[in-house]
C-alpha cells in the first residue's frame, strides 16, 4: 500500500468533525508557508469557521517554540517510542 493509499484509507474512516479538524490543520500549514515576519498564521474569519487554534503572529509562535525547547532541555520530554506505545494501547492499534 502506498502512502497515498494509506492516507485515503485513513481519511475514509474519519467522521465529519474529524475531517473538519484535518482541513483546519491543512489550512494552518498552508498559511504558515506564506508568512511574513509578523503576519498571523490564520485569520479571525478562519478561527470563526471551526479552526481550533487562536490566531498567532510569527513572533508568538517563535516564543512558544523557545519555551518548548527550554522545557525539553530541562528534561520534560517523553521518548517517541513510549508515546507511540501509549497511543497504540489507547486506540487498539
Amino acid at each position: 500500500m502506498s502512502t497515498l493509499e494509506a492516507t485515503f484509507s485513513i481519511l475514509e474512516t474519519l467522521s465529519d468533525e474529524e475531517l473538519q479538524a484535518v482541513r483546519s490543520f491543512a489550512l494552518l500549514l498552508k498559511n504558515y508557508q506564506n508568512l511574513d515576519a509578523d503576519d498571523s498564521v490564520i485569520t479571525e474569519s478562519d478561527a470563526r469557521e471551526g479552526t481550533p487554534f487562536a490566531p498567532m503572529s510569527k513572533k508568538q509562535i517563535m516564543e512558544k517554540l523557545r519555551l518548548s525547547r527550554l522545557s525539553a532541555s530541562l528534561g520534560n520530554v517523553k521518548e517517541a517510542s513510549v508515546v507511540s506505545a501509549d497511543l497504540r494501547a489507547k486506540y487498539g492499534l
